[in-house]
């Protein structure tokens, strides 16, 4: 990893912007830390809030998946549920 160097508040909503990447890297780094004042916190909620739904829609989909997929068994092979 390359080393992370203290950024500001604006550099890091500017770095959020141009290279997601590091200011992932960045971000980390500061938590580690415990460096919170220097954390962008409104670029940071954000990313949590759609980490979330994201996980929210994947167990969704293969919810989904699995009851059609047992549906088709149910169907093929008459089972009584």
């Amino acid at each position: 990893m390359s080393q992370i160097i203290k950024k500001t508040k604006n550099q890091l909503n500017t770095l959020y912007d141009q290279d997601f990447y590091e200011w992932i890297q960045t971000t980390v780094q500061n938590i580690r830390n415990q460096d919170l004042k220097s954390l962008h916190w409104e670029n940071l909620v954000v990313e949590l809030e759609n980490l979330g739904n994201q996980q929210k829609h994947q167990l969704e989909n293969r919810l989904i998946v699995l009851f059609k997929n047992l549906l088709k068994l149910n169907e093929e092979y008459d089972f009584d549920f």
